[in-house]
C-alpha cells in the first residue's frame, strides 16, 4: 500500500510517498479503503513539529478522508444517544445538498505523489477551500 509519510520533521516537501505494509484492523478499529483525503493547516504544523501535540516520526499526516469501510465496526455514538436528532439532522443536510444549497468547495486536487505540493499550498495559505489528495495508482 502507498502512503504519504513524514520520516523527519520539516517543511511540507519532506513528506514522501512510500510503500508500507498493508494495515489490519485491530480490536475496536476499522480498516478503510481511502478514496480521497484532505490536507489542512494543522497537518503542516504537525509535519513541522509546531503543533500543540507532537507525533514522533515516522507517521502518516492527516485526519480527514473519505472511503469505504472494508472491515471494522459501525460508528453510532450520536445516533444511538439521540436517534431523532440524528435522523432530523441527516435529512436536513441531505435536503440542502440535493437543493444545491450546501456543497463543499474544493480548492485543489492533487495525486498522492504530489502530497508535498498540496501541503505547501495550505502552508502558504493559497487554498480557499479543501485541498484534496487522491491515492491514484
Amino acid at each position: 500500500m502507498r502512503a504519504a509519510r513524514c520520516e523527519t520533521y520539516g517543511p511540507p516537501e519532506r513528506v514522501v510517498v512510500e510503500q508500507v505494509p498493508d494495515l489490519h484492523a485491530g480490536d475496536g478499529g476499522a480498516l478503510v479503503a481511502v478514496h480521497a483525503a484532505s490536507v489542512n493547516y494543522p497537518d503542516v504544523l504537525i509535519v513541522a513539529d509546531e503543533y500543540q501535540v507532537s507525533i514522533p516520526p515516522p507517521f502518516t499526516p492527516g485526519s480527514e478522508f473519505a472511503g469505504v469501510v472494508v472491515k471494522g465496526f459501525e460508528f453510532r455514538t450520536f445516533a444511538e444517544h439521540a436517534p431523532e436528532a440524528a435522523r432530523r439532522d441527516r435529512e436536513e443536510l441531505l435536503a440542502l445538498f440535493a437543493e444545491g444549497k450546501v456543497r463543499p468547495y474544493v480548492s485543489s486536487v492533487y495525486p498522492l505523489d504530489r502530497v508535498g505540493e498540496a501541503l505547501r499550498e495550505v502552508a502558504d495559505r493559497r487554498a480557499i477551500g479543501k485541498v484534496v489528495v487522491e491515492p491514484v495508482p
